[in-house]
């Protein structure tokens, strides 16, 4: 029991890095590229994104 809830926190947090990783390339894409106003949605979807896998730990 214990490895597997082990196993299952470590693919959650490397879920999340993953995600990191994604959002930190695609904000360098962003930079110069699209608006400001597009960009805050993006940032707005990620940050809900968040909120939204906090709540299942």
């Amino acid at each position: 029991m214990q490895s597997t809830l082990s196993h299952f926190i470590n693919s959650r947090t490397s879920i999340i890095r993953e995600q990191e990783c994604m959002w930190k390339i695609r904000k360098k894409n962003y930079a110069g590229k699209v608006w400001r106003g597009e960009e805050k949605i993006e940032k707005q979807k990620h940050t809900e994104w968040h909120i939204l896998h906090q709540s299942t730990y």
